[in-house]
């Protein structure tokens, strides 16, 4: 709509914010993006100031928005650590380290030797990382964690 009619105002409503939703609607370039659960005259103001060059946003949209940005100064290993932290997951610095390699493919082997572990300390490691999240094997454990950095927050 906006490619063909540019001066039109686009002010998406919804019923709930997630990361995937806000970021298309940024992109595709809406001027606001706004839960339906604002008050009438809330949304009357936003539509005003939408009409009038700004861009609007609920509180929801504004958080996944900082936290999308929050997350383009941190590798992959830091998102993977925020990222566990908010569904309720509490892991170690060496759990999180183990983590990151189990996820680049390396064997246990390769684990004990990059962290000077020893290959049982490694598997110890392992089962924990397991059980916190109910999981029984490495593929499902690394389609698990890999898939917790890619998707973007429903919060």
């Amino acid at each position: 709509m906006k490619t063909n009619y540019p001066k039109i105002k686009v002010v998406l409503l919804t019923t709930n914010a997630d990361d995937d939703f806000v970021i298309s609607g940024i992109i595709t370039g809406a001027d606001g993006l706004l839960l339906k659960s604002l008050y009438a005259d809330k949304l009357i103001n936003c539509i005003r100031d939408a009409y009038l060059g700004e861009m609007v946003l609920s509180g929801e949209v504004s958080r996944i928005l900082a936290n999308r940005i929050r997350e383009l100064t941190l590798d992959k290993k830091q998102i993977l650590a925020l990222r566990l932290e908010r569904s309720g997951y509490q892991y170690t610095n060496r759990e999180l380290d183990v983590i990151y390699l189990l996820m680049e493919g390396n064997t246990n082997n390769q684990i004990a030797n990059h962290l000077f572990l020893s290959e049982g300390t490694v598997k110890n490691y392992i089962s924990e990382i397991y059980n916190k999240v109910n999981i029984r094997n490495r593929v499902n454990a690394v389609s698990y964690f890999k898939d917790l950095i890619t998707i973007r927050d429903k919060k």
